[in-house]
């Protein structure tokens, strides 16, 4: 279950980390020498910004066995956005 606490707040990272997919999903995430099983996507977003020539960003925010992330995906590669100040119970 998940329930937020606390004023939604978020840790931001945006360092790489590894994803695995299922049916297109994040289903695994690496990051740190730990493996983060993808219990619940909570919401998912485009982005792309206009006024830039990098590429748009699709975000994830994820609940995970330890925690909930906000992971997000340029192209091929795949970011660690933040660690959301949720609590996972």
């Amino acid at each position: 279950m998940y329930r937020g606490k606390g004023s939604g707040k978020m840790k931001r990272n945006n360092g790489e980390v590894v994803v695995a997919l299922r049916d297109g999903q994040p289903h695994l995430i690496s990051w740190g020498g730990n493996t983060y099983y993808v219990k619940q996507i909570i919401t998912t977003w485009e982005e792309r910004r206009w006024w830039s020539r990098t590429p748009r960003r699709v975000y994830f925010q994820v609940v995970t066995n330890r925690n909930a992330l906000e992971i997000y995906r340029t192209k091929d590669r795949w970011y660690l956005g933040g660690v959301l100040n949720e609590q996972v119970v």
